[in-house]
């Protein structure tokens, strides 16, 4: 078991020293929700008990920066960039705002997933899919409740 948290605990620093080395920076907090700040350049990862998840949750935090560094592109393929609108209640009860976060939340956790085949690192796929579809499902759900909330 501890050969296992070690060996998580090392991919974990694997992807954190990538993302500082693309001029970010990653803290571990006990009370956050796992986030990207990229005009602070700062990346929240919540702490767990299970370094596992922790691993995946920063991947798709990275998956983020990633879409953040090519936002021209993002913002050419996709309906809008989130990150480019102040969040009022008005925008997030509208269709065009959910379907940008759910486009959005699903590149990154499909970035995270590339760029651990990228860094080298293995990670246990099922996991990380089950992680990822949990998580879109969430946003989903959270969106049927703002979209019905208007009504």
């Amino acid at each position: 078991m501890s050969n296992k948290r070690k060996c998580d605990t090392s991919k974990f620093q694997i992807v954190k020293r990538f993302i500082e080395s693309l001029g970010y920076r990653v803290k571990c907090e006990e009370d956050v929700e796992d986030s990207f700040f990229p005009y602070q350049k700062l990346i929240l990862i919540k702490k767990r008990l299970n370094k596992e998840a922790q691993l995946f949750y920063l991947l798709h935090e990275l998956g983020h920066l990633i879409i953040h560094i090519n936002s021209l592109k993002w913002k050419h393929e996709n309906i809008q960039y989130t990150i480019d609108h102040h969040v009022t209640r008005d925008l997030e009860i509208t269709a065009l705002w959910q379907t940008s976060v759910l486009a959005e939340e699903h590149e990154a956790w499909k970035n995270g997933k590339a760029i651990s085949y990228q860094l080298c690192l293995e990670i246990n796929l099922d996991k990380y899919h089950k992680l990822w579809s949990e998580s879109i499902c969430e946003y989903i759900n959270d969106a049927h409740e703002k979209l019905n909330a208007k009504k």
